[in-house]
This record gives structure tokens, C-alpha cells and sequence, in this order.
């Protein structure tokens, strides 16, 4: 019941009334509880609740790791996310997976040993995933912009970059990228849906237990951010081209 200021309030129950209610109460016809009984809007506050971390960051199935047990992807150690939860029956699978997938940000940081195999493994639940991290070194990330084409809800693909590492260069960069933002572009023209280009979120590298400074951090995510306006630059440059040719 609602109080005359609108707050909700809990019906006031004694001692002599739960006495009452549980002697006469017929208990063969109490049922177990089920997640199904609750409104969808409480079952969707407890995927919420079960299913996301940010970032929820995915690792390989290898033993180097040190904690692998089980053939497929892991999620981070310690993580807290209950992402069993979507075997448990399909219904569950079907109401909760989009949440997992589609509020979550995926850390594929180690693209070239997790990239393509975890979209493969996710199968169908790619269609839902929307937010990506990876992180940028080598000259192999072709690879996986073409696989991430079947992510076509992509909403935000943030890049970890330190610019110069290996020798890796704007052209470089915007030129693996169009495999995946050609694409993008392609099937997002006239819907509405946000330009590919701006899926592109830009960020320094901070490696994992290695010491150093805030004014390095600052350094290094400003340094990400001039690289990423220079990729951008380089990748409007083919857009305005496409637009102009009508494609």
C-alpha cells in the first residue's frame, strides 16, 4: 500500500497473526519459489545483478593462466559475475543473455589468442554485444576486424593503444580499421544508427603490475587520444571520398 506521501509502505503484520496464518495454513500446496514468479523488471534487476562487471574481461583457455579448469572462455578470476547462471534453462539463457552480452564491456585484450575463437564460441550472442576493448600492438588485427562484423550492434570499440609500440602508425591503424568500419558504414547508412566512425573510443595502455605515475597515465592517455584524432582524420578522408563516389 502506498502512504498519503506516495512512499510504499509494508503491511503491518503481528505476532498473533503469523501465529494464526501458519496453523491453519495448508503447506502441501506451498510450490518452490522460482526466479519466475518475480515481474520481468525484478528478473532483469537480477541479471543485472548476476551477470555485470565493467570491464568484464575475457581470457583464454590455457593453462599458462593459472587458473584454467574447464575447455572454453573464462572470465577474470575473482570477477563476481555469475555467468553460469545462463545454463541453468533456456528461458533464463534467452532473458538474461542480452544483458550479459549487451550492457558488459568485453575486454579482449589478447585479441590474437582470444579474439575470433570467443566470437566463434559465443555463437548467436555475438548479435548482442555492443561494447568491445582491445588492446592494440601488433600487425595482426585485420584478423579480428573482419570477425567483428558480425557484431552489428557495435556501439563502442575502445582501442588501448601506445603509439610507435612496434612500429605501428596512424596509416597502419586506420587502414586495418576500415575492414571493420567499410562495413559498419555499409549497413548502418541511412538507418539512424550511430556512424561507424564514432564506435571508435581511444585510450592509453596502463600494463597490469607494472609501477608508475599518474603524470605517466596522463601522458600515455593523452598520447592515445592524439593517435586516435590522427586515425580519425586519416579514416573521414575515405568516408568523404565514399560519399562523394555515392557509395
Amino acid at each position: 500500500m502506498k502512504s498519503q506521501d506516495g512512499r510504499i509502505q509494508l503491511p503491518i503484520r503481528t505476532a498473533a497473526d503469523t501465529k494464526t496464518s501458519l496453523s491453519t495454513a495448508d503447506t502441501s500446496t506451498y510450490d518452490t519459489p522460482s526466479i519466475f514468479d518475480l515481474p520481468a523488471e525484478l528478473r532483469n534487476l537480477v541479471y543485472r545483478y548476476a551477470v555485470l562487471r565493467d570491464p568484464l574481461e575475457i581470457y583464454p583457455p590455457m593453462p599458462i593462466w593459472g587458473y584454467h579448469r574447464e575447455p572454453g572462455f573464462c572470465v577474470q578470476p575473482g570477477g563476481g559475475v555469475n555467468h553460469r547462471l545462463l545454463q541453468t534453462c533456456k528461458q533464463i539463457a534467452r532473458e538474461a543473455s542480452p544483458i550479459m552480452y549487451g550492457k558488459n564491456v568485453f575486454g579482449l585484450y589478447n585479441i590474437h589468442d582470444i579474439g575470433e575463437p570467443f566470437l566463434r564460441h559465443i555463437g548467436l550472442n555475438a548479435i548482442h554485444l555492443r561494447h568491445i576493448s582491445i588492446m592494440w600492438q601488433f600487425h595482426e588485427e585485420w584478423r579480428f576486424m573482419i570477425a567483428l562484423r558480425r557484431v552489428v550492434s557495435l556501439d563502442t570499440l575502445t582501442i588501448n593503444v601506445e603509439p610507435n609500440w612496434f612500429g605501428v602508425t596512424e596509416e597502419d591503424v586506420a587502414a586495418t580499421l576500415r575492414l571493420l568500419l567499410d562495413h559498419l558504414h555499409a549497413r548502418r547508412k541511412g538507418t539512424g544508427k550511430k556512424p561507424a566512425i564514432d564506435v571508435l573510443v581511444w585510450k592509453g595502455v596502463v600494463w597490469p603490475g607494472v609501477s608508475t605515475t599518474w603524470q605517466r597515465i596522463e601522458r600515455d592517455e593523452q598520447e592515445a587520444k592524439s593517435f586516435g584524432v590522427r586515425v580519425r582524420a586519416l579514416l573521414e578522408c575515405v568516408l568523404i571520398r565514399k560519399s562523394r563516389a555515392g557509395v
